[in-house]
């Protein structure tokens, strides 16, 4: 049979060209078209069109321009709030400070009896430090009444180093290698903001490695608006001051959204999705003495949502997941290690309530659960002094992930279902957990202790409406313009809230704090308000251009999927046709 010209369909192809075999094999559908092309001139080659906006964004730009605009919104928190007035901000300084001058360990570890005078209840740990991070000035704005950050004396120059007690001393020490380095170069007042600046990067980098993830773990790019609902105007706080519980939370949001992708992934997946992976889980494990258990439920998490335990097989017969593995492995027994060496546990203290039984200890926790789930999502400052979003703001950021949840409940298959009822019952014990505790320590825990297995809630039920194909792209476009427009606004009424609490201190009309105030910050107030206007802005058009956007099917994705016809199908329906 000679050449002659035939038409065939193929999805989103267009071209022209000839056809030399015959007709009907590899299932292709196709027919004879006329052609008045003379057989010496030359033939178009084939271009994919575009999907959709934004198709065409490939995984590095989106990382890059997700960590740019995730850290210029984290750095403007950062320098806009005064030293020290984040949770537990000065002990975990002192830490970094200590940690990069060597101090692995402790110097002195002061254990403190208990009535018995046999039991050891709690423990204090000494560091030395430089002076001016053993010492800081910030009792004024972590006990009410709620004042102005104007009432704390500025951080001194005093570098010589003492002894001093810290209640982070027994923490992990990879976060405080990693931020405490500025304590080396600059006084302590610049450090401590370079410190922010250092955190707000890593925790840009691991989140928008997370977004990468969570646009290649579905093609409707629905998971990125769960993502989008995981990072809570707290997140962001926390990711703007010292504290490692913003790199537990959003390594917790990667390593779920990097193991969602390879679950989707058939065949051999990327070697970037497993570096993600195995990284942010890494990172997840060393955090805080608690990320161990944080790892695990997200792990689980991950095995109850994978529908074909022969992708589980191929990724644990691949020789970079193994050596992955062993990676991880290192990371968790180092984390082990530290464990049972430092007992971090045992500088835990709250307000001991003896002779409390079980059942009464649940009903407290209970009672308190809706304060624990408003900490998660906006409660900013010390928790004895604090200033919180508006209960309606609260109220609508818990309705936009309650209807991902119910929608998943919805369309998604029963595993599926399974999988996500499991993420609300996981947050739920694991914040009422502190029962176990509350007759030696009382109740000390606080929802932002909660949030690194909380973001699976969002994500997970995002994922599952992306994946179920039940939800058409014009329903889930409408449903992610609203939801991430909305989160938006409140994550830029977030920041007028935090910046009232420091410049004003009482409670006032929001945007008081530009008009008066006896606090300042570094940069006039309104510019500081207009960039953080135009970051989280561009942030939200970000996040909305991702979750909109038809996206290609990830490199392995199996016959069938996106649009794609499996082997042996007819593809005539295509509005789309090559002809070759």
């Amino acid at each position: 049979m000679g050449q002659r010209p035939y038409q065939w369909a193929l999805p989103t192809l267009t071209g022209t060209g000839t056809l030399n075999s015959t007709p009907g094999q590899d299932g292709l559908a196709w027919r004879e078209v006329p052609t008045t092309m003379p057989p010496s001139a030359p033939t178009s080659t084939p271009h994919p069109a575009r999907a959709g906006f934004g198709s065409r964004l490939d995984d590095r730009r989106v990382w890059w321009v997700s960590f740019l605009l995730l850290g210029a919104l984290g750095a403007i928190w950062a320098l806009s709030m005064p030293p020290l007035v984040g949770p537990d901000e000065p002990a975990h300084a002192g830490k970094a400070a200590a940690v990069v001058r060597g101090e692995l360990t402790w110097v002195a570890r002061e254990d403190i009896l208990g009535t018995s005078d046999r039991e050891v209840t709690r423990s204090e740990i000494w560091l030395r430090m430089p002076r001016a991070y053993a010492e800081p000035d910030y009792a004024c704005i972590a006990l009410p009444p709620l004042r102005p950050a104007s009432c704390m004396s500025p951080v001194p120059r005093l570098t010589d180093e003492v002894e001093a007690i810290n209640s982070a001393g027994a923490y992990p020490p990879v976060f405080y290698a990693l931020v405490g380095w500025p304590s080396l170069l600059l006084p302590p007042s610049k450090a401590m903001y370079l410190m922010r600046l250092v955190n707000v990067a890593l925790c840009s980098a691991l989140l928008a490695s997370a977004l990468v993830a969570a646009r290649r773990a579905d093609a409707s790019g629905t998971t990125i608006i769960g993502v989008a609902a995981a990072v809570t105007p707290m997140v962001v706080f926390l990711a703007a001051v010292i504290n490692p519980n913003a790199v537990e939370i959003v390594a917790a949001m990667c390593t779920l959204a990097a193991g969602l992708e390879l679950l989707r992934t058939e065949g051999r997946p990327s070697t970037r999705s497993i570096a993600r992976f195995f990284v942010a889980s890494s990172m997840l494990i060393l955090a805080r003495p608690l990320s161990m258990v944080m790892l695990l439920a997200i792990v689980a998490l991950l095995a109850l949502a994978a529908s074909s335990r022969a992708n589980l097989r191929t990724l644990a017969g691949d020789r970079r997941v193994q050596i992955g593995a062993v990676g991880l492995s290192v990371a968790a027994g180092f984390a082990a290690f530290w464990l049972a060496y430092a007992t971090p546990q045992r500088a835990l203290w709250g307000g001991p309530r003896p002779g409390i039984t079980l059942p009464e200890a649940l009903r407290e926790s209970v009672s308190m659960f809706p304060w624990r789930v408003r900490q998660m999502i906006g409660v900013f400052g010390w928790i004895d002094a604090h200033d919180a979003l508006p209960v309606w703001m609260i109220v609508w950021w818990l309705a936009v992930v309650g209807v991902l949840v119910v929608a998943a409940l919805v369309v998604g298959s029963a595993r599926q279902r399974l999988t996500v009822v499991a993420s609300v019952i996981g947050v739920i014990a694991l914040t009422l957990s502190e029962i176990t505790q509350a007759e030696r320590i009382g109740f000390v825990w606080q929802g932002r202790y909660s949030l690194p297995v909380a973001i699976a809630v969002p994500i997970l039920a995002a994922w599952v409406i992306g994946t179920s194909g039940r939800i058409g792209w014009r329903q889930a476009r409408g449903m992610g313009a609203l939801a991430i427009g909305s989160l938006t606004v409140i994550m830029l009424f977030s920041y007028v809230v935090v910046m009232r609490r420091y410049v004003i201190g009482a409670p006032s009309p929001y945007l008081d704090y530009l008009l008066e105030g006896d606090w300042e910050p570094k940069l006039p107030k309104h510019l500081l308000l207009a960039l953080a206007t135009l970051a989280t802005t561009a942030l939200g058009l970000w996040l909305g251009t991702l979750a909109l956007a038809r996206q290609h099917p990830p490199a392995g994705a199996g016959p069938g999927e996106e649009g794609i016809p499996a082997a042996g199908t007819s593809a005539v329906s295509s509005s789309a046709s090559l002809t070759v």
